[in-house]
């Protein structure tokens, strides 16, 4: 299972592109201050890793050190905007995050949870006619994540539910706080991977419903929680 989904009975671990020049602001602000907690290079490290989960991309935890999840996630970066691999290391690398910050739907696909809870989602990847399932992933308040999926898929399905502190799903009053369409597919309650999408009770499984995401000739999407 990738980076990023977890467990749904412990599903409880990327802030979110806003417009305005008043959040630029602030997303400079925060990646500075990084200052006070590290060394120039853990700062540097901790800003630039701040940015990328901004962009939409996984490198949790902010934390100014290196790991497997922010390499990736910076690879996948400069990839995604075919920069060589040095860009990292330049003077302007910060200019080049914040324009991506600034892009509305980046690049690829992302969640972003404007609500104040965390939010589990569960993503479905269309792969020749063929549907495959996975989950659980963390959205935390204020924070998106970029799950990993096919280069240029034609259709994507997205499905979320917000949770509290315990990991027990959320409801507004008689409803459950949850994100989803009429597409019914396969999810467990537990972390899962499922290529079968027929009869899921049959099978063990939960139908749950999931909204289309039409990636055809899209750089990319992102969903955004909201009550």
């Amino acid at each position: 299972m990738q980076d990023g989904a977890a467990g749904r009975a412990d599903r409880r671990q990327g802030l979110c592109p806003c417009p305005g020049a008043w959040r630029l602001w602030s997303l400079t602000a925060a990646a500075s201050r990084e200052e006070a907690d590290y060394d120039p290079a853990q700062a540097r490290l901790a800003g630039i890793q701040r940015l990328l989960v901004i962009a939409g991309y996984d490198a949790n935890p902010i934390d100014g050190l290196e790991g497997k999840k922010t390499t990736a996630a910076l690879d996948q970066f400069l990839k995604d905007r075919r920069l060589p691999a040095d860009t990292a290391n330049g003077a302007t690398f910060f200019q080049v995050l914040l324009d991506a910050v600034k892009e509305a739907d980046g690049l690829g696909f992302s969640w972003c949870n404007e609500t104040p809870y965390p939010v589990m989602a569960a993503i479905g990847v269309d792969e020749q006619g063929a549907v495959t399932t996975r989950g659980w992933y963390r959205v935390e308040p204020g924070k998106c994540v970029k799950p990993e999926v096919p280069a240029k898929p034609a259709r994507l399905y997205s499905f979320a539910e917000a949770v509290d502190k315990d990991g027990q799903s959320l409801k507004r009053g008689d409803k459950l706080l949850v994100w989803g369409g009429p597409t019914q597919l396969s999810t467990r309650d537990v972390r899962f991977e499922i290529g079968e999408q027929k009869n899921c009770p049959a099978q063990g499984l939960i139908a749950t419903g999931f909204a289309v995401i039409d990636m055809a000739g899209k750089q990319g999407a992102t969903v955004r929680f909201r009550e």
